[in-house]
C-alpha cells in the first residue's frame, strides 16, 4: 500500500542551491583569468568536500575584489569537468579538457563602479557527480589587458596558469603550449548555483 501511495504522487524534487566555495578576502589578478597578460588559460580545483551534494550547475560566479571606473568585457571560453585530482603537481601536470568539457563560450563583462560577485549564466548546464573534486578552468582570449583583481583562497597547488602577451593558449593543445606556465596555492572564491534533485518520494 505503501509503495502504491508513493508511485501516485510525484516522487523525484529538486531545489535550487546557492553555494559558495572560498573565504579569503585577499585580491591578485591571476584567477579567474590572468588579466595581467593578453592571454591566458587558468585551470584551478575546488574539493568535493566544499560542495556537499550532486546536482546540476546552471551558473557560476567570480568575486570582484576592487572597483575600477570602466567596465570591462572579454572573450572567455568557460570549462568544468568533475576529476579525481586535488591539486597540480608541476606546472606540466595539467588536466585535459575537450569539447564535451566547453559550459560557456562568449562576452563576459566585468561591470565598472562595482564589487562583488559577476556571474555567468552556463550555456551548457554541468552535472556535478556530488563525489568527484571540481575543476574549472577558462580561457581568456582578447588581445591586450586591463588588470582585474579578484578574490581568491588559500590552497596548496590548486591553480595552474597558462599565460602571454602575444601568445593566445589553445585549451585543447595545453600541452605544447610556448609561453609562461605556473602553478599556484590558491584558487579563486566561486558561488554555484546548483540544482539539487532528491530522489525520494514524498511522505505519505
Amino acid at each position: 500500500v505503501l509503495l502504491m501511495a508513493c508511485l501516485a504522487v510525484p516522487w523525484a524534487t529538486s531545489g535550487q542551491e546557492t553555494v559558495t566555495i572560498g573565504t579569503g578576502t585577499s585580491t591578485n589578478y591571476y584567477t579567474p583569468f590572468n588579466s595581467l597578460y593578453g592571454y591566458s588559460f587558468t585551470e584551478m580545483v575546488y574539493p568535493a568536500a566544499a560542495i556537499n551534494m550532486a546536482g546540476t550547475i546552471t551558473s557560476i560566479s567570480f568575486h570582484l575584489g576592487q572597483s575600477y571606473s570602466s567596465a570591462q568585457t572579454n572573450t572567455i571560453a568557460l570549462y568544468m569537468k568533475n576529476v579525481s585530482r586535488t591539486s597540480f603537481s608541476s606546472n606540466t601536470d595539467y588536466e585535459a579538457v575537450t569539447t564535451s568539457d566547453l559550459v560557456y563560450s562568449g562576452s563576459w563583462t566585468i561591470p565598472a563602479s562595482y564589487t562583488g560577485w559577476v556571474t555567468i549564466e552556463l550555456d551548457n548546464p554541468f552535472y556535478y557527480d556530488g563525489s568527484s573534486n571540481l575543476m574549472v578552468a577558462m580561457h581568456e582570449s582578447t588581445a591586450g589587458y586591463s588588470t582585474r583583481n579578484f578574490t581568491y583562497t588559500s590552497a596548496t597547488s590548486a591553480c595552474i596558469s597558462f599565460y602571454s602577451d602575444g601568445t593566445n593558449p589553445d585549451p585543447y593543445n595545453i600541452g605544447s603550449y610556448s609561453g609562461s606556465k605556473t602553478t599556484r596555492d590558491y584558487y579563486g572564491n566561486i558561488q554555484l548555483e546548483i540544482t539539487q534533485a532528491d530522489l525520494s518520494c514524498y511522505a505519505v
